[in-house]
């Protein structure tokens, strides 16, 4: 399979500084080992180097969201709504924090890669690979020594995998770094995602698919547990909490909100009400299910659904159009539908929208495709 990556763009003296420092910024916000600080000072240092794009937004206009414009305003008009609420601030506050925190990280984020294209630009310098696969190390170092085996993708690891995988490199080499990464994860990891991130990697590097399978495949991922979460009766919940328990609690997670958002369809239930109701007969006694403060802490581990559970089905739609459905994958391009499946799994089962550590690559992968679209019509406003 080839693929196909367009011209490098290479700063020269002529550069401005504004230019300069959004290239680094972008590179750094891609390249960073964030799980090697607190979660906290890893979003922090993220919209340090996001601003950087929104300070070029000064120079060059907004970047091109489209209808994602109607999704942030949702969160503003819901957290405003929030307020006036019966709920205490700070619950408000830590329900509405990661919606904002990506919104913020998303126009900064688009903005640097309105003339910096971190798939066909970084990836053909060795420079930048190398930096990148540094930052991976440090995180896969330092991932095993605070939990003893690989928990999550981080973006310098995202991008390195995508360098090596698909890049422009030898057959032979690609191949035994493939068996070698993909070894790996089996071994280190006690999770499936990460193992089945790779997967989809290592299918990619090989063979060319058609983007609209790939839209297919992503949008299965996403609303294929919820139907079938909704959908399994008892005796098949009791089944199901044999076979996989952790899929069994989240079953339950998703019927218990359902209970409360089938009347907030069109607004969401805001910032404020726990993610699941206490009074729904859960089949498991489970903390997670029966404890008011867990409901109210704990998401439902599903990011479409918990957007669409705070802010209503209408503003959950652009979210999943914009990144799921409009862009133009090429077809050659592997780079871009990995990272559309990567995105697809992060905000199903793995609930990156309610884990702080995610949302870097949660931001980054989505500002990647949406910037690739506008560097396609190369239009902004």
């Amino acid at each position: 399979m080839t693929n196909t990556f367009s011209p490098v763009r290479i700063p020269n003296g002529n550069d401005s500084f504004l230019t300069k420092s959004n290239r680094w910024a972008l590179i750094m916000a891609i390249a960073f080992p964030y799980n090697a600080i607190s979660a906290m000072h890893s979003g922090l240092l993220l919209l340090v180097l996001s601003s950087f794009g929104i300070l070029n937004c000064f120079n060059v206009g907004l970047p091109r969201i489209r209808t994602l414009w109607f999704f942030l305003g949702a969160i503003l008009l819901t957290t405003i709504f929030s307020f006036y609420s019966e709920y205490p601030s700070y619950i408000i506050i830590s329900h509405a924090n990661h919606l904002w925190q990506y919104s913020v990280l998303l126009i900064g984020l688009t903005a640097l890669m309105q003339y910096n294209d971190p798939i066909n630009d970084f990836l053909r310098s060795k420079v930048i690979i190398f930096i990148f696969g540094i930052g991976s190390l440090i995180s896969c170092i330092v991932s095993y020594s605070k939990n003893g085996y690989f928990t999550e993708y981080t973006p310098n690891l995202i991008f390195f995998l995508i360098a090596m995988f698909i890049g422009p490199r030898g057959r032979s080499l690609r191949t035994t770094f493939i068996g070698t990464m993909f070894l790996c994860f089996i071994i280190l990891s006690p999770r499936s995602s990460p193992t089945l991130t790779v997967t989809f990697l290592i299918i990619l590097s090989f063979f060319s698919i058609h983007d609209t399978i790939i839209k297919i495949l992503s949008l299965s991922i996403i609303f294929v547990p919820i139907y079938i979460y909704l959908d399994l009766d008892i005796s098949q919940l009791n089944t199901l909490s044999i076979i996989d328990f952790n899929s069994y609690i989240r079953a339950d997670f998703i019927r218990g909100a359902m209970f409360t958002l089938k009347d907030n369809l069109l607004t969401g239930v805001g910032f404020g009400p726990a993610y699941r109701p206490i009074n729904f007969s859960y089949l498991s006694d489970h903390p997670l299910l029966n404890q008011v403060s867990e409901m109210q802490r704990v998401s439902n581990h599903h990011s479409i659904f918990d957007v669409a559970y705070r802010l209503g089905i209408p503003a959950t739609i652009p979210l999943i159009y914009e990144i799921f459905i409009a862009p133009r994958l090429s077809g050659n391009d592997s780079s871009l539908k990995f990272l559309m499946i990567s995105l697809a799994l992060g905000l199903s089962v793995n609930a990156w929208f309610e884990n702080q550590a995610q949302l870097p690559l949660m931001a980054l992968i989505s500002a990647t495709i949406i910037s690739s679209r506008n560097r396609q019509s190369k239009t902004l406003i």
